[in-house]
């Protein structure tokens, strides 16, 4: 799957009926001149890219099981946040890079790359997203090879202390 996004060379009621059923409207501004540009000067800029601010956090939830995910999703949802999911290490690489989330929660254990080879491929691509490794193995250790993984969350997730822990890991968002 592909996106290719064209700046418009003519105005949108000149476009025909087939090119404005796959126009996609992405927030854009231009700062006026003199002005400073960039994330601290324009209030369009968030997490990193040119998109509007989320009226609440949105976290990827990364477990190839789908009932750890659906329940991660209606706890999240509960304590006010918004969720995506994906079940395999490319589909995550593929969503963080498309909605930018707040933060990633990530399996260790996924079928097709492991949890920390693709937070590596995340950072790789210029993510910088605040992420949690997930693990049920004891003697699982967080090896973040002098890279940022933020934190470790361990199998079986505690919910009385998941709010804390979600707080925590967005402040580091950078």
């Amino acid at each position: 799957r592909y996106l290719l996004v064209v700046p418009l060379t003519r105005p949108s009621a000149a476009l025909s009926r087939w090119e404005r059923d796959f126009l996609i409207d992405l927030p854009y501004s231009r700062a006026p001149a003199g002005k400073a540009t960039g994330p601290a000067a324009d209030e369009n800029w968030y997490n990193g890219s040119l998109m509007q601010k989320r009226p609440r956090p949105l976290v990827l939830v990364v477990d190839d099981e789908t009932e750890i995910r659906l329940i991660l999703r209606k706890f999240l949802e509960f304590l006010g946040y918004d969720v995506e999911e994906a079940g395999c290490g490319t589909d995550a690489l593929n969503t963080a890079l498309l909605l930018r989330p707040d933060a990633i929660l990530l399996d260790h254990r996924l079928p097709d790359v492991e949890g920390f080879e693709t937070y590596r491929n995340m950072t790789r691509a210029g993510l910088r997203i605040p992420t949690a490794l997930m693990s049920g193995l004891p003697e699982f250790e967080v090896d973040t090879d002098g890279s940022e993984m933020c934190r470790f969350l361990p199998k079986p997730i505690s919910f009385d202390n998941l709010g804390e822990f979600m707080e925590q890991l967005l402040s580091e968002s950078p």
